[in-house]
């Protein structure tokens, strides 16, 4: 769900390490005159309204719950009740205590940092997408601010559960990293969190934005399934995303996954065109809605990873070739489906054997400096004469043009 698809703005209770977890805002008139305003995104306000109301919104809040100095004092709610930052006897310092955040409370990106916190991410969630976060970027200055916060989970919780973690700066985290504890990883509202810290790191900006965070109100949850379930909610996954997931739930299953893991081991191709390398067949695809089954079901689990074991070692190299001479281009249909077909049409060869060939071909091309020309392929409009061409079929006849070349170099 973007920005603008939310319908109303939530309180934001800063919950600092000051402040006690169950306390409600005392401003009764201003929650009333509160939420008058917030009725007025279920209504057909003027967009001036909407930010006016966006703006006045943000104000009551802070009036609400001002932002204590996170140093003044500590509860049980925030830090373990040892002391932070202890001395030794050595006169080291001993690391500081664990900042434990309360499922009640939404806190801001700066109320975080001067708790103490470290935000990062699960790498088996799916990559910063560019344009989201631009459109993310536009939609909070539109409307002057984060509506929907991003949702944390404690990085130890993670890391228990066999997800990979890496801190917002790229760094890995184990469970031996400082202050695990005091990590907590975004697994909804990335896109979000991002759009913000672009906008604050921009001196440009005349107006610096907070994000705000909270913790899934359930206390019982698997964190594959939050981010499962999240991001079909609001920005949806792709075949991709699932396939991760999957793989990462079903790690230690005895089922031999060989199949989807070599086509998550090519990520910048589609999943349509690796299951054709990878099976030599054209016939076999796998949906969103399979992966999903397989999560919980073996027997899917087994019918979506099925793979001839000639097949599929022949097709490995076949696919490794294609994309090392082409780069990314060799990743589709086109070039998959037309491999295919070669072999297909030609009975007198093994499978092994014409995959093999293939393989070689696509090194040829990458020699004789050919394939290059690949990448600013386009189809021909209609004219008098000539049909018109799309692009699948444009490469389908350059690629035949060039495999013709191919083989009268080898003199047959």
């Amino acid at each position: 769900m973007s920005n603008i698809d939310e319908i109303m703005v939530p309180t934001i209770r800063e919950a600092t390490m000051g402040e006690e977890p169950a306390k409600e805002p005392t401003n009764v008139s201003g929650r009333d005159e509160q939420d008058s305003l917030e009725n007025m995104f279920t209504n057909n306000a003027s967009v001036e309204q909407r930010d006016a109301a966006a703006t006045k919104n943000e104000e009551l809040a802070n009036e609400q719950v001002p932002v204590e100095s996170p140093a003044e004092d500590k509860t049980p709610a925030e830090t373990d009740p040892t002391e932070s930052a202890a001395h030794a006897e050595d006169g080291t310092t001993e690391p500081k205590a664990a900042v434990k955040l309360n499922k009640l409370h939404i806190y801001s990106t700066s109320g975080l940092e001067a708790m103490g916190v470290r935000l990062a991410r699960i790498v088996d969630n799916r990559e910063l997408d560019e344009k989201a976060v631009q459109k993310k970027m536009a939609s909070i200055k539109k409307v002057k601010g984060i509506i929907s916060p991003s949702q944390l989970v404690p990085a130890r919780k993670c890391l228990e559960q066999g997800h990979e973690v890496k801190l917002l700066d790229g760094t890995n985290v184990s469970e031996d990293t400082e202050d695990l504890d005091s990590i907590y990883v975004i697994v909804d509202g990335q896109h979000r969190d991002e759009a913000v810290r672009r906008i604050k790191a921009n001196p440009k900006e005349a107006v610096k934005f907070e994000n705000y965070y909270y913790l899934p109100l359930i206390d019982h949850y698997i964190v594959s399934d939050l981010l499962r379930e999240t991001n079909v909610a609001t920005y949806p996954w792709k075949d991709r995303q699932y396939l991760n997931n999957l793989l990462m739930v079903k790690s230690e299953s005895p089922i031999n996954l060989d199949l989807l893991k070599e086509i998550q081991a090519h990520p910048k191709a589609t999943t349509k065109a690796a299951i054709h390398y990878l099976t030599l067949e054209t016939g076999k695809t796998i949906y969103s809605r399979d992966i999903v089954a397989a999560m919980v079901d073996d027997t899917k689990l087994e019918e979506i990873s099925k793979v001839d074991a000639t097949r599929f070692e022949a097709g490995k190299k076949l696919f490794n070739a294609a994309e090392d001479a082409l780069g990314v281009p060799a990743g589709t249909t086109p070039f998959s489906d037309w491999s295919i077909e070669q072999i297909n049409s030609n009975p007198t060869e093994t499978v092994v054997n014409m995959a093999g060939k293939l393989a070689d071909f696509f090194k040829w091309l990458k020699k004789n400096g050919l394939a290059d020309a690949y990448k600013s392929i386009k189809g021909k409009k209609a004219s008098e004469d000539q049909a018109s061409v799309s692009k699948d079929a444009a490469i389908r006849q350059q690629l035949s043009t060039d495999f013709n070349l191919y083989i009268k170099s080898l003199g047959k």
